[in-house]
């Protein structure tokens, strides 16, 4: 059996010529933390150093707390003040969330879900 190998995401990338990424650390906001991507991106930042705030509605089921975050919210984007409190003095904001239909994606739910995100 293979052994997989951690995905590392850089964070000092070249954009058109200029450092895209500050030298100093920073305060990074992902959306969609209980899912999959979300906490193994999160991860990857929090090892480089980052300081990393984690939200979803549902808690994360592929690491334990803390593995990936500073903070962790449980919380209902689609409501603008939820989203302008836990964005307040972040420097940067991977939106992650989404919500994940699978075969059943044309249910009442998912499409009201999908309509309601401000």
């Amino acid at each position: 059996m293979k052994e997989r190998n951690s995905v590392h995401i850089p964070v000092s990338c070249s954009y058109y010529g200029e450092l895209y990424w500050q030298s100093e650390k920073l305060k990074i906001y992902i959306t969609g933390a209980g899912g999959f991507i979300a906490s193994h991106i999160a991860r990857s930042f929090k090892s480089e150093g980052h300081y990393i705030i984690a939200t979803d509605w549902k808690k994360n089921e592929h690491m334990k707390e803390g593995v990936f975050f500073h903070e962790f919210h449980l919380v209902d984007l689609r409501v603008m003040n939820n989203c302008l409190k836990v964005t307040r003095g972040v420097d940067h904001v991977f939106n992650l969330g989404a919500d994940m239909a699978g075969w059943d994606s044309f249910s009442p739910t998912i499409l009201l879900s999908c309509t309601t995100i401000p």
